[in-house]
């Protein structure tokens, strides 16, 4: 019988009067379990721990933990089968849900208690935001970006020149989400990125769509060999995308076209690299430009010159 006034006398049984009894009252009651974590409201990653939690009053022994994905139509699935304790530590497991609930059951005493209200479990996640499709880069720095859900991590970013036949070409690592590399090598109209969690490479996304690589092409123009450096023309300029710039160079050596913004910040790299005696036309394309004046900085040696370009989308 429960009580809440029970109180316990003992006495001799040869003497009756001497004995005693309790000073104050006490409860018979059932043991009570109750579901703390999760109890409503919280989310929990795929392959990550969780702690699940419950309190109880009275002696209830080990207890038994299910999950109900579907709450409350779909069948309680077991995670522990024996449990003494007050937690335990659970790997979650898929499937994603937003209508899961935890069950934790005496198996003495078959008292019983389910968290409060709905917990979501979710699958960690990748999502390349860019270049994501229809992006056409020159020779340039790129940004690549991407967003994650409980994916925490090193992330490993690369190219495809050909996809999806290709091979990946490793452009770099990071932690954070984002990562900036030079963009060279072979022209191609059907790049894509992709980005993979180091840690688990099933966690993974792919650019949306092909995104081009069209870098410079550069013509040596006739056998004459200027006798001084030189921007010789930008045309058309005002430009719309492409624009042919013509250069003279008198001797041998590392040169570089460079595209700056009026605030001096690397919009993009023509070309870099040595070029021998000559007059060279460099036919550049560049779909992501702003309308606005840019700067065009020449480079060999000691020689530096800019001359000013307008770009109209």
């Amino acid at each position: 019988m429960l009580s809440t006034s029970v109180r316990v006398r003992i006495r001799s049984t040869t003497n009756l009067a001497v004995g005693d009894t309790s000073n104050a009252s006490m409860s018979i009651i059932n043991p009570v379990v109750t579901v703390t974590a999760p109890n409503g409201g919280e989310t929990l990653n795929i392959g990550s721990p969780y702690q699940i939690a419950w309190s109880n009053i009275g002696a209830i022994g080990a207890v038994r933990i299910h999950l109900n994905r579907n709450f409350p139509t779909q069948t309680w699935e077991t995670i522990a089968d024996s449990v003494v304790g007050t937690t335990f530590q659970w790997n979650v497991t898929g499937g994603v849900t937003s209508n899961a609930r935890i069950r934790v059951t005496s198996i003495q005493h078959s008292v019983v208690d389910v968290s409060d209200a709905n917990f979501t479990i979710t699958a960690p996640t990748l999502t390349v935001l860019y270049p994501n499709g229809g992006e056409v880069f020159g020779a340039q720095s790129v940004t690549t970006r991407w967003s994650r859900q409980a994916a925490p991590g090193n992330v490993r970013v690369g190219l495809n020149r050909t996809y999806p036949s290709g091979n990946w070409e490793l452009l770099g690592t990071s932690t954070t989400d984002s990562l900036q590399w030079f963009v060279s090598g072979v022209n191609t109209e059907t790049a894509r990125i992709r980005v993979q969690l180091v840690a688990d490479t099933s966690v993974q996304d792919f650019s949306n769509n092909n995104f081009a690589i069209r870098i410079s092409s550069v013509q040596s123009r006739g056998n004459t060999i200027p006798d001084k450096f030189s921007i010789n023309s930008i045309y058309p300029n005002p430009f719309n995308r492409e624009a042919r710039i013509e250069i003279a160079i008198p001797k041998a050596g590392v040169v570089s076209l460079k595209l700056h913004d009026i605030m001096g910040r690397d919009v993009g790299v023509i070309f870099s690299g040595e070029l021998q005696p000559g007059v060279y036309a460099f036919d550049w394309r560049n779909d992501n430009l702003s309308s606005g004046t840019y700067v065009l900085s020449m480079e060999a040696g000691t020689y530096v010159e800019r001359r000013t370009i307008q770009y109209i989308r």
